[in-house]
Formats: C-alpha cells, structure tokens, sequence
C-alpha cells in the first residue's frame, strides 16, 4: 500500500501518511517509520503521536521521551494521546525512575487534559512501585469521578497498587471500586470454566474487603455449572447471609443438567417459599419436574 501511494504521488497526504507511520511501528518497523515520518515537511501533532506510541510500545521506550522533547522543541504542546504514550514508556522503561510518571500525570492533569485508562493504568503502576499510597488514592478517586473505574483493568491496577503498597484497609470509594473489580473477576472465571474463582473470595477479606451477596453468588454459580453441589451447599451455608432467589435458581438449573433428582426438589419447595406470586419461578420449577417426568407435580403447580 505505501508502495502504491509513492507511484500514485499521494504519500505525503497528512492522514494518509501518518497512518503508514502507525502501521510500520505497530509492526515492530520503527526504522521505516521514522523514515516516513523524517520525509514530512509539515509535522502536526498527529505525526509525532503516531511515532511517540510506537517507540513507547517498543523495546525502546526511552526514544519515546526523545521525541517529545524534540516535538517540544520545535514548538508543538503534547495533547492527551502524547502524555498517555508517555506515561506508558516510562512505566516500562527501565532507566527512568516511576517518578517521572507521577509527574507526567500530574502534568497532564494541571493542563486540563482528560486521562485515559492506559494513563491511569501506567501511573497506578508507578504508585505501586514508589509505595505512593497517598497518590494511589488521589488516582483511585480521580478514577472513580471520571467513571474509568468501569474498566477492568484500570480496577486491577487499583487492588494491585493498594496490595503491593501493603495498604489492605482501602478508603471507602476504593472499597466500593474493589468489590465492583472482584464481581467482574468472578463473573469473567464463570464464564471461562474456571472454578478457581473460590481463591477470589478469601483474597477479598485479606484485604479487608467484605465479600457481598453478589461475590458469594458468582461463586456458587460457578460450583453448581460444574457439578460440584455438595462444595456449593456448603459455602451457602457458611455465607454470612441467606441464599436468596438468584441463587436456588441457579441451583436448580444446574441440578437439571447434572440430574440431581433430589437435591432439585429441595431447591423447587424453597424457590416456591420464597417467591410464592413470581411467575418465573413457577416456570422453572415446572420445567424441572417435566424434565424428569413427573406431570403430577406439573399439573399441581399449573392449578396454583
């Protein structure tokens, strides 16, 4: 394609061309870039964004830091993108100290400029490494204010920061970020299979964290879908509050795939106990009886 631009005269159309500079330092060809990027006569902040992510990304993340002083230097600001790269280079460049991040967030911040979730990830890292708590927690709140705690990874990057600084009791927004982060965790090991999501609910209180109702719940779905009634029967038991609806649901469904006659039945008179007027309920319950066959138990439900 850019061989195709050169014969066609349209290389140095500015879009165009900083595109090539994108794409040849996506592929590792930072030599090409620049050389693309060397042949522009009018630089716009773009371009130099374009060749800034890609040595910030490279095994170089040291000319990312060059390069803004050279874009400084022939008059150009950096906007958001450029601090973000920035930020990223020097949570992975080993001859700058984490530092450096912290004030290029606060930079960043000072100039009005909106972070993104790769800032706030890279200077959580930083927080992490210079045991920046009182920082961490200024990042934490920025976060939560300017809803990126709605990412997952910038709420991983949070609970690794106030665990590697040794500081287990979080404020209360941090709190409330951490239990979000945990459900989000639970809920993506459930979906995968993996029923090691147990270790999540411990690790919780060793922060100090309180696990909810919603945290318990994932769990025990992810027991029941693969067949484990009797470890899944014991934590609600142990739970510190009663199983509610969502959980015999889930329960139940689980016993009608790994037909579990009994335990089902036991899970049916409690879901009818505790929601007596839901509708829903009513149809699950049905289903599993006419799964196994038993239309007596149908027909008495239907006449309800």
């Amino acid at each position: 394609m850019h061989g195709h631009s050169l014969r066609n005269g349209i290389e140095y159309h500015e879009s165009l061309t900083n595109a090539f500079i994108a794409a040849y330092a996506k592929c590792g060809l930072l030599r090409y870039a620049e050389l693309v990027f060397c042949g522009v006569a009018n630089k716009t902040i773009s371009s130099w964004n374009a060749l800034i992510s890609g040595y910030a990304q490279s095994e170089d993340p040291s000319k990312a830091l060059t390069l803004s002083s050279e874009m400084m230097g022939s008059g150009l600001l950096p906007d958001w993108f450029t601090v973000g790269s920035l930020l990223f280079a020097c949570s992975h460049c080993v001859n700058v100290l984490p530092d450096k991040d912290l004030c290029l967030f606060r930079d960043m911040v000072s100039r009005r400029f909106q972070p993104e979730e790769i800032s706030v990830i890279s200077v959580l890292g930083a927080c992490s490494a210079l045991s920046a708590v009182r920082l961490g927690k200024e990042v934490d709140s920025f976060a939560l204010k300017t809803h990126l705690m709605e990412d997952t990874f910038v709420h991983c990057s949070i609970i690794n920061m106030y665990a590697k600084s040794g500081f287990m009791e979080c404020p209360g927004n941090a709190k409330i970020g951490l239990r979000t982060t945990y459900v989000s965790i639970l809920m993506a090991c459930n979906h995968a299979g993996l029923i090691e999501g147990r270790q999540y609910v411990r690790e919780m209180q060793v922060h100090g964290l309180k696990p909810e109702l919603e945290h318990y719940s994932c769990v025990i779905d992810m027991l029941n879908r693969a067949g484990q009634f009797d470890d899944a029967l014991n934590l609600m038991a142990e739970m510190p509050m009663q199983p509610d609806t969502q959980i015999w649901s889930s329960l139940l469904s689980s016993c009608m795939v790994h037909v579990q006659l009994n335990l089902g039945k036991k899970c049916a008179e409690k879901l009818l106990e505790l929601e007596p007027k839901r509708a829903e309920i009513y149809v699950l319950v049905s289903n599993f009886f006419a799964r196994y066959g038993d239309w007596d138990s149908v027909r008495q439900l239907r006449q309800r």
